[in-house]
């Protein structure tokens, strides 16, 4: 097991020593055999349930933080109906704002008139795994967590039939899927204070489909579509800020013990002052965006190699490095070179026109670009983006296809379009060159004859 999470036995010795108890006491408080508590912090055996191990955690005086620990260790279910099919990412950092909103808005608040919250954001801003931290944070104030991979039809109706198991629904055997989500959405009408969490959901239709007619608990999707109107309540996410990016980055290389208190940005400038300039150098290159650093974290750890030596790498082969995951993908296997891809086949195949605005993108010196760019001497910018100068309602269609994929932010007063800065370094150098010259010849041109 990773060192990261140790063994049930070894955080029972530790936390029992902690207390001063002796083997022979913690048995008599527990009212069984002391080779028991021998037998379990040598790892021959682990508690029979979940109540065994509340209690030894009750007696230990352990916080909440620590309770977890030791049920995760025991392999015990973290509550009576648990179905989430990832690990807690022990390298997981900041983000306090995000979930505190949740919790106040889902289990502290008594307002029950929104009961589905939507985490929305760019591909790899780190949606996931804020819905998995909340999912262990706040386990123990639901009485079911069930989750949904909500990427396709196909892996919806996986997911029922694995919540199905998890409620030991009667009948779950059937092959009817109509049967499986009735018998599921049964059981949540008629229970209380449960979180059916759906990942990947980037398709309203798809999701109203399966909603639940009563809602006696809280839904959360993790989703990169700005647009769900009335049926969710939206927290939209940013990059991780400098000093989350260096921290993170610095844990997941383990340069930094993540296990350790946390330093300060001060403490870490005064202590390591060489890697603290080059890793904030690498944050910023990368956007702040988490799998992005993610990814060279995975790197570094993985070669040995020195942050200065990534720098170095990264400025030669920028998309090599870029689309290469590592070997721990975990909760988003996608490389970031890759998951930019997609999204923008996506986009070519939905709308052409939308297509056309990344690839300007693409060969542009900033990733603030005016919207009268597009709309002022659009005939310059070739055939597709030209019909701008007769039908300029087009430009609305196709910001809405990019901000379904959250690949473009539009500022509605100051009228400027941003984009997430690697995107603009995958197309980049997945363009050939006669891509970049077609591109840079049309904008020049624009420029030449109206000067903007």
């Amino acid at each position: 097991m990773d060192d990261l999470f140790p063994p049930f036995g070894d955080l029972l010795k530790n936390f029992r020593k902690r207390s001063k108890i002796t083997q022979q006491a913690l048995a008599i408080r527990l009212g069984i055999h002391r080779n028991t508590i021998g037998f379990w912090e040598r790892g021959d055996i682990l508690p029979d349930s979940k109540a065994r191990v509340l209690e030894l955690a009750d007696t230990l005086s352990l916080n909440k933080v620590e309770t977890l620990q030791l049920l995760e260790a025991s392999m015990t279910s973290i509550i009576p109906y648990w179905y989430q099919p990832f690990p807690k990412n022990p390298f997981f950092i900041g983000r306090e704002d995000v979930l505190r909103t949740l919790h106040d808005h889902m289990i502290t608040s008594k307002d029950t008139s929104t009961s589905i919250y939507a985490l929305q954001g760019v591909g790899g801003i780190g949606k996931t795994q804020i819905a998995i931290e909340y999912a262990y944070r706040y386990s123990f104030e639901y009485t079911a967590l069930l989750w949904v991979d909500a990427e396709t039809l196909e892996t919806v109706l996986d997911s029922f039939q694995h919540i199905a198991g998890v409620l030991q629904l009667p009948g779950r055997q059937e092959t009817e899927p109509q049967q499986i989500f009735e018998k599921v959405y049964h059981w949540l009408s008629s229970h209380t204070q449960w979180l059916l969490i759906w990942d990947h959901i980037d398709t309203p239709e798809l999701l109203l489909r399966f909603l639940p007619p009563m809602r006696q608990g809280h839904i959360l999707l993790t989703t990169r579509n700005h647009i769900f109107g009335p049926i969710a309540h939206r927290i939209s996410l940013r990059p991780m800020t400098q000093e989350e990016g260096v921290l993170f980055l610095l844990q997941r290389t383990r340069t930094l013990d993540a296990q350790s208190p946390p330093l300060s940005i001060h403490q870490i400038a005064e202590s390591m002052p060489t890697e603290n300039a080059v890793v904030k150098d690498i944050v910023r290159q990368m956007g702040g965006l988490p799998l992005a650093l993610d990814q060279v974290g995975a790197y570094i750890e993985e070669t040995g190699c020195r942050f200065l030596d990534y720098v170095r790498h990264y400025r030669q082969h920028p998309i090599r490095l870029l689309d290469r995951r590592g070997t721990s993908g975990g909760a988003h296997p996608l490389a970031v070179a890759a998951m930019f891809l997609l999204a923008y086949e996506q986009v070519r195949q939905e709308m052409p026109m939308a297509a056309d605005i990344l690839c300007v993108l693409a060969v542009s010196h900033t990733v603030v670009i005016p919207e009268d760019f597009f709309l002022m001497g659009a005939i310059y910018l070739g055939p597709i983006l030209g019909t701008l100068a007769t039908e300029p309602f087009q430009f609305d269609l196709a910001i809405t296809v990019l901000r379904r994929l959250s690949l473009v932010q539009r500022h509605t007063y100051k009228r400027v379009l941003s984009f997430p800065p690697l995107l603009q370094v995958v197309l980049y150098e997945h363009m050939s060159k006669q891509e970049r010259s077609l591109w840079q010849s049309r904008i020049a041109s624009k420029h030449n004859a109206i000067g903007a």
